[in-house]
């Protein structure tokens, strides 16, 4: 199936919503999806900058909440 959306007609609110839609989706098989190589350098490179007081986590849903006021 071939799905074509719009994204230029799409407001960003639309477009986060579309991704949230994917993501879920995704995650109801997340065993089948390989992480790529690069990623745990990636997630490694983040564990250093936190645990050196260079970079905050915030909860999912605090940041999801704070893009989503973003994108209006």
């Amino acid at each position: 199936m071939n799905t074509i959306l719009n994204l230029a007609e799409m407001s960003k609110a639309e477009k986060i919503g579309a991704m949230e839609s994917l993501w879920a989706d995704l995650c109801q098989n997340e065993n089948e999806i390989d992480s790529p190589a690069w990623h745990e350098n990636i997630l490694q490179d983040r564990k250093r900058r936190v645990k050196a007081g260079t970079e905050a986590i915030s909860d999912w849903h605090v940041a999801k909440a704070m893009i989503r006021k973003a994108a209006q």
